[in-house]
């Protein structure tokens, strides 16, 4: 099973999607700070993937998002989301207590650090999800995959609106913190993912 506590890395891991495996250590860490880990059998099927995904990426509490999404082998459910101290074994990604774990776990203080960061740590998670520009509050629709980000622009807005909007959604992994320039604008762009 996921631990839930106990001794762990003085380094984080970044909250967000991964498609991997990820640390124990660093993983308990960012539970220590108000983290939730939700962690699946790697043989979910595809589409209770899909909803997972989905579900963290609409939930994610403030620019930390404190929630992570792994890959965890062995694990007696199809679906285990850990929180410091607290644990929640689920069939289906669309079991409602799943949401509910999140709203009352992601962000809080059950690890003691609340309001630690999920961010600036070790790993370089995926990301999928919706977020605004600001501050039209035109949306972008964005998703991650095989190192490029594609996302909508719904509207007319110009490149350094979106690159902005892009550089505060989507966490910077190389070492000097910088973020690929963005090829094309309007209508579908492809931004390159920063590689670590």
């Amino acid at each position: 099973m996921p631990p839930v506590g106990g001794p762990h890395n003085p380094v984080q891991l970044n909250c967000g999607i991964y498609n991997v495996p990820v640390p124990n250590e660093n993983a308990v860490h960012s539970l220590e700070h108000g983290a939730v880990w939700i962690t699946y059998q790697p043989n979910l099927p595809p589409d209770q993937l899909a909803t997972l995904q989905q579900i963290v990426s609409t939930h994610y509490v403030g620019t930390e998002r404190y929630l992570l999404l792994s890959p965890y082998a062995g694990i007696p459910a199809p679906i285990v989301a850990s929180a410091w101290g607290y644990q929640l074994s689920v069939d289906q990604a669309s079991d409602p207590r799943l949401v509910q774990f999140i709203t009352q776990f992601a962000g809080g203080g059950q690890g003691g650090e609340k309001g630690g960061p999920c961010t600036g740590g070790i790993g370089s998670p995926l990301y999928r999800g919706r977020f605004s520009i600001w501050p039209a509050g035109r949306t972008i629709a964005a998703n991650v995959t095989d190192s490029v980000v594609t996302y909508v622009v719904a509207g007319s807005v110009s490149p350094p609106v979106v690159r902005a909007a892009v550089q505060k959604a989507f966490e910077p992994t190389n070492a000097d913190g910088s973020l690929a320039t963005t090829r094309s604008y309007g209508g579908l762009g492809h931004v390159p993912s920063p590689k670590a």
